[in-house]
């Protein structure tokens, strides 16, 4: 059985890319998570876009679930990529969380 402090930190992490993705600002959220974390500084990545980096680093290195449904808004980060304002990003980003583990299906 999962602790509160895993509880916790797993629906952190979902509300930092939750907000993230809504707020179209991977880059500020990956650094909050890096000071966060005692990290350190927020290194520069090359030969990968930023954006594939960012959901990278949230969902694989930091294990943000894409798949927690955040109570205050009653969906997951991948549904409200699916329907993101900015279609070119929302696609980019469903993508990205898609090939990350992000399940449709969830409800």
């Amino acid at each position: 059985m999962a602790s509160l402090i895993q509880i916790s930190n797993e629906w952190y992490l979902a509300t930092a890319l939750y907000d993230a993705i809504d707020d179209e600002n991977l880059r500020h959220r990956i650094s909050i998570l890096r000071i966060h974390n005692n990290s350190g500084v927020l290194t520069q990545f090359t030969g990968v876009s930023y954006l594939d980096r960012a959901i990278t680093s949230l969902v694989q290195e930091r294990n943000a679930n894409p798949n927690v449904v955040i109570p205050d808004y009653s969906y997951t980060s991948l549904h409200l990529a699916v329907g993101h304002e900015n279609e070119k990003f929302g696609q980019e980003v469903t993508k990205l969380l898609m090939m990350n583990g992000g399940n449709p299906n969830v409800t």
